[in-house]
């Protein structure tokens, strides 16, 4: 009788060695599978996608077969580009080594370049990174709580790979559909009262008014603080002495797309007015010695004066989950709240906008009552 399984040899316990040959390209090579019956579909996908693979222009056959160390060298020059805190760079930088070579290489040794990864992957990672690993406990993360801040990194160290060609959209989308954050429920936020914000805004004004035009604007559009603080004179649009929008340049934003605002109403007219009065730099938002507003002053001083001023501990991204949340409630168009904040996932919107209230809820009943498909007449 015929090997069912063809191009697949077993190994030990979980562990296959699959073969092909494809235009006299022959290769060979170790994979984990519950299954022969496993190994042999994920034999059929590989061989797929290395015929696929041949038909690429060179530089796209080199982006794909890049290896681990290479990618982090490019991965950190984008995320240098984007940032000037260094500790940032260290968390991608420490992340990567953690994923890509502490647990990759005792985990999936089979994998050598970043084209080859798979939703599994990340899903036992996660496993690996909140539980530890029992068969190296010593030198394994532990961490039951702290996917949240861990997956928000990885997901970034990702879209980043796949900016420069180095792995498909497609895992992308499925890592963010599959492996979740964490999260039993939407996010909530403090609820703080208008009246103690305007207390709290009081409070900025006289105490910093440097600080109170750049988180103003970001209380008002829930705009992210790094986007804020580059912002830059020539990003205004006027008519006149009064500016009506704002082309927000995609190398300042996080997707690196453009996000312009292109409507600004009276409050956010002033405080853009206020801040490009008596301004001698290039940037739209400075500080009292006149210098570019730097993001993490920005960051801190928030932190420290919400609690000290009104009792809760805020960040900047506070703002922008608030923006959406109430417009969610609100009802607001998703595409309005969208052109506001800059986002461009709709995902991260409708979780926001997941909210009834009894107004809606009474208006869809009445617009449903008695309301049917008619059926066809017979003939």
């Amino acid at each position: 009788m015929g090997n069912k399984y063809p191009g697949i040899r077993p190994i030990a316990a979980g562990i296959y060695e699959i073969n092909f040959q494809i235009k006299r390209h022959r290769q060979q090579y170790r994979i984990e599978a519950p299954s022969m019956q496993a190994a042999a579909k994920k034999r059929i996908d590989d061989m797929a996608e290395y015929q696929k693979s041949l038909s690429l222009p060179e530089e796209e056959k080199r982006r794909f077969t890049v290896e681990f160390a290479e990618a982090k060298e490019k991965l950190l020059e984008i995320v240098k580009s984007e940032t000037q805190n260094q500790k940032t760079v260290n968390r991608y930088s420490n992340v990567y080594d953690r994923m890509f070579t502490q647990f990759r290489i005792k985990h999936f040794p089979s994998i050598q370049s970043p084209s080859q990864l798979t939703v599994a992957f990340f899903a036992e990672y996660k496993a690996y990174y909140i539980n530890g690993d029992s068969k190296d406990p010593e030198n394994a993360p532990s961490h039951p709580n702290g996917w949240r801040s861990e997956f928000i990194i990885v997901r970034a160290i990702m879209n980043k790979l796949r900016r420069l060609r180095y792995c498909k959209r497609d895992l992308i989308d499925d890592i963010s559909d599959s492996i979740e954050q964490g999260r039993s429920k939407r996010p909530e936020f403090s609820n703080i009262p208008d009246s103690t914000l305007t207390k709290y805004f009081n409070f900025v004004k006289k105490d910093r008014p440097d600080f109170s035009r750049p988180l103003t604007y970001i209380k008002l559009t829930g705009r992210r603080i790094g986007e804020t603080t580059l912002l830059e004179k020539r990003d205004v649009v006027w008519n006149g002495l009064r500016p009506v929008s704002l082309n927000v340049r995609a190398e300042t934003t996080k997707m690196k797309e453009a996000a312009p605002i292109p409507y600004l109403d009276d409050e956010l007219a002033k405080i853009i007015s206020d801040a490009a009065r008596n301004n001698d730099t290039k940037w739209l938002f400075i500080n009292r010695n006149g210098r570019r507003v730097q993001k993490d002053k920005l960051y801190q001083y928030l932190k420290k004066t919400s609690k000290e001023v009104m009792g809760v501990e805020v960040t900047p991204h506070y703002f922008r989950r608030r923006f959406h949340t109430i417009c969610g409630i609100n009802r607001v168009n998703p595409a309005d709240a969208q052109a506001i904040s800059g986002s461009k996932d709709p995902r991260v919107i409708m979780q926001h906008y997941n909210y009834a209230t009894p107004e809606g809820v009474k208006k869809a009943l009445e617009i449903t009552r008695g309301k049917g498909y008619d059926k066809p007449q017979e003939r």
